[in-house]
């Protein structure tokens, strides 16, 4: 019965010492997962902001190069004003264009550069402007509200300044939703995270109990068997019976011993001694008997 028994418990102790590795490997598996995980978006994100800023710095030295030339041509009395304004209304276009066409979450990033580079091409278009107005009119004043007149739905500077204005709170605000919205994720992340390892821990733990269970009762009934085995009559009698026996074999030493001592005395004295001898010996064999 104890064989069958044992070999019962022994399949289900391999199952709950391999389920406690597969445990231990989940837990493993996942923290080298969001290890892996942070180190890719981290890569990514480089990358991508590397890529952005070279792709801005071309951008401006290509831009600062045509203002340069319209610049020139405006500051030395070009016969053709109306077409630098022209490719200066297509050049602001092309900038607008290129701020709202980034990707959002790199553009906060970039923001702060694009609005320097935008002031200074602003500068620089108020002055072409207002050069144009001297060449005109000397004692007309720059108004930045007036649009050039060239083209249908042109902006005014005043009414660019409006709309980057306008662009990049909105773009603000759409940056900070994103970020709530990845904080919120990666707050659901970590709690499921948490839920898994107290989980796990939890099973660790029911485990460890229900060993303990085990060794505990493997202990109490070896303890009960012990005792129903002390308290057996005839475990009991088999016992008083080897004490008898080892009672015995004690005296059988002490009457071999008494036989091989040397006679001493008087042929009187050793009658009287060898007769104590036979009737203790008598005696003895007599007890003997009585009590096997």
């Amino acid at each position: 019965m104890r064989e069958k028994d044992l070999q019962e418990k022994l399949p289900r102790m391999k199952q709950k010492h391999l389920e406690t590795r597969i445990s231990e490997e989940n837990v493993a598996l996942v923290r080298k997962q969001v290890a892996e995980n942070n180190q890719k978006a981290a890569q990514l994100k480089k990358e991508e902001t590397f890529q952005l800023m070279q792709k801005y710095a071309e951008k401006r030295m290509q831009e600062e190069k045509e203002l340069r030339d319209l610049v020139q041509q405006v500051a030395k009395g070009h016969k053709n004003p109306k077409a630098a304004k022209e490719k200066l209304q297509k050049l602001k276009q092309n900038i607008v264009k290129e701020v709202s066409e980034h990707n959002q979450e790199l553009l906060r990033q970039a923001l702060e550069e694009e609005q320097v580079r935008l002031c200074e091409n602003v500068k620089k278009i108020s002055e072409i402007h207002a050069v144009e107005s001297l060449q005109r009119d000397k004692t007309s004043r720059f108004d930045d509200t007036e649009t050039a007149g060239h083209q249908m739905g042109e902006m005014s500077l005043a009414e660019l300044k409006q709309r980057l204005a306008f662009l990049k709170q909105s773009q603000q605000q759409e940056l900070e939703e994103r970020h709530s919205q990845i904080l919120q994720e990666n707050k659901k992340k970590k709690q499921d995270m948490q839920e898994k390892l107290e989980t796990i821990s939890l099973h660790n733990r029911t485990l460890a109990q229900a060993a303990a269970n085990r060794k505990e009762e493997k202990r109490a009934k070896q303890e009960f068997l012990k005792q129903l085995v002390d308290q057996d009559e005839t475990v009991l009698a088999l016992k008083k019976k080897l004490e008898e026996q080892k009672q015995q074999r004690r005296q059988l030493k002490l009457l071999e011993k008494s036989k091989t001592k040397p006679q001493t005395g008087t042929p009187a004295a050793a009658q009287t001694e060898t007769h104590g001898r036979q009737t203790s010996n008598r005696k003895n064999w007599e007890e003997i008997n009585q009590q096997m």
